[in-house]
């Protein structure tokens, strides 16, 4: 037996559907369908920004992690190279000392002036500032000028290098908020 077949209006179906759709579209909205609407749309803000939130504090924090192992490694690194200051025994040439001394900051020069003083050498003083006279100077104090000196450099070296690299993390930062 074959199956039976129904034989269906397409235009009455067509036409219930057209009614449905339309009413659907046409069906004003009520007050508090309008605050539903509304409440979700805000709930959905505050859940992306309360997600946006979350994401820039995990970036934070991750920075703020690569920083801390980064400062350990410097700290590594910078007892690594007093140790090897002391291995190597750097000296430097009187006029390398004295450009060197030009260039210093106001503390460093005072830890040159320490060096002097706490090693007995010659020295005076008078409204201009502190004099002494590199030729006559011993050569364990010209030693531990120049170690002191080459601590400088790569102090102020690694200080350049670190403010670089905290600019790089801050601009990853901003450019996460």
């Amino acid at each position: 037996m074959p199956p039976s077949k129904k034989k269906i209006n397409v235009n009455t179906v067509a036409n219930t559907e057209a009614k449905s759709i339309d009413s659907f579209f046409t069906s004003p909205l009520t007050n508090n369908e309008l605050l539903d609407s509304n409440a979700n749309a805000t709930i959905d803000k505050e859940f992306k920004m309360q997600e946006i939130q979350e994401n820039v504090n995990q970036i934070r924090a991750e920075v703020r992690a690569e920083i801390r192992a980064e400062v350990r490694a410097e700290v590594i690194t910078k007892e690594n190279v007093l140790k090897n200051l002391i291995q190597h025994k750097i000296l430097f040439s009187h006029i390398e000392i004295k450009n060197k001394i030009d260039n210093l900051s106001e503390n460093e020069v005072t830890e040159i002036f320490k060096i002097i003083k706490n090693n007995n050498e010659k020295y005076s003083t008078n409204k201009n500032g502190i004099f002494f006279n590199l030729s006559t100077l011993r050569k364990n104090t010209l030693q531990e000028i120049s170690n002191f000196l080459y601590f400088c450099d790569n102090n102020n070296r690694e200080i350049e290098e670190e403010e670089q690299e905290r600019a790089k993390y801050k601009d990853i930062i901003n450019d996460t908020s």
